[in-house]
Parts: structure tokens; C-alpha cells; sequence
């Protein structure tokens, strides 16, 4: 479950089969406002923030541009999650998509959006402090936890985790 309080993003509920405890996940995009000043957004035209994490560039286009449509798509359920909950306080105007970006034709497709009709595209790479500051998500160098590495570890159960590719590579190749 997610919900807002005081512009912090906070969660309990259920993962991998345990309750985790009520945490606030602050994540701030670090150069939003140059993003947006080169973005230029304007009222009714269709966005794609590529890599929604905690939204921080969604809400910046939307503040710049409030009847602006954007298209999130993310990896990690848990800020496909928090797309789901903006996209509640934003009707017909945020279309949370869980995938991959090899997986974003196919996904315009299934919300019948022309390729042409993007008027622009954000990119945030990277992994965001929501996945370095939860040691069971298996990023987190300064927190006790698996050594996994996957956003969607649900939706590929077979892709290897991180032990698992360092369990198999020889020096050479590493």
C-alpha cells in the first residue's frame, strides 16, 4: 500500500512473503529543473518518463504542463506501484506500464498510442536511492542483504541474481 504524507512516498505491505515495515522512500531527481527547462512541456501533449522511480520527473512535468499525458514505464514494481497511486490522483492523464524499454513498443501498442504522437521522453538511468536504501533488494552496499541485483526479480524469476552470476564467472571474464 502506498500513500503521500508530507511529499515523502511510504509503503507497508507484503514482499517477498514478509511484511516490511512502514518506511518512507524520498527520492529526488538531481537535475529535474534543467530536465524540464529542456523539456519544455506544454499543456496536452504526451510524455514518457522511461524511468518513473519515485516520479519526481512526472510531477515536474506536470507542474510545468498540469493537462500534460504521461506514459510511465519502470521496471521495478515498486515505482510501478507509486505510478499506479499518482495515476489515481491524476485520472486520464498518468499510464502506469510495468516493463522492460525493450518492452515499450509492444506496450504503446497495447494502449493503442501512435509512436509519432510522443511529444517527449525522459531517461533518469541508473539505480535511484529507493533501491539502494532497502538491503533485501539486493543493491544496497552499506545495508545486510542478498547480493541480488533485479528490479522485476518477480516478473523473470529465471533471469540470475547478482551471486548468482559471480558464483559462475571465471576471473577472466569478470
Amino acid at each position: 500500500m502506498m500513500t503521500v504524507v508530507g511529499g515523502l512516498v511510504c509503503r507497508l505491505g507484503l514482499r517477498g512473503g514478509r511484511w516490511m515495515s512502514t518506511e518512507a522512500v524520498r527520492h529526488v531527481p538531481v537535475m529535474a529543473a534543467e530536465t524540464i527547462k529542456f523539456l519544455k512541456p506544454q499543456d496536452s501533449e504526451l510524455f514518457i518518463d522511461m524511468t518513473f522511480g519515485a516520479g519526481g520527473h512526472t510531477k515536474q512535468i506536470l507542474k510545468a504542463a498540469p493537462n500534460a499525458k504521461i506514459i510511465t514505464l519502470d521496471r521495478d514494481p515498486v515505482a510501478h506501484e507509486m505510478a499506479q497511486e499518482m495515476a489515481k490522483r491524476y485520472p486520464g492523464q498518468i499510464y502506469p506500464v510495468l516493463g522492460r524499454f525493450s518492452e515499450l513498443p509492444v506496450k504503446l501498442k497495447e494502449l493503442n498510442v501512435n509512436q509519432r504522437s510522443i511529444d517527449g521522453m525522459i531517461f533518469d538511468f541508473g539505480c535511484s536511492s529507493m533501491q539502494f536504501d532497502e538491503g533485501e533488494r539486493g543493491f544496497s552496499i552499506s545495508k545486510n542483504g542478498p547480493l541480488d541485483m533485479r528490479m522485476d526479480k518477480d516478473r523473470c524469476p529465471d533471469a540470475p541474481s547478482a551471486a548468482d552470476v559471480l558464483a559462475r564467472i571465471d576471473e577472466m571474464d569478470l
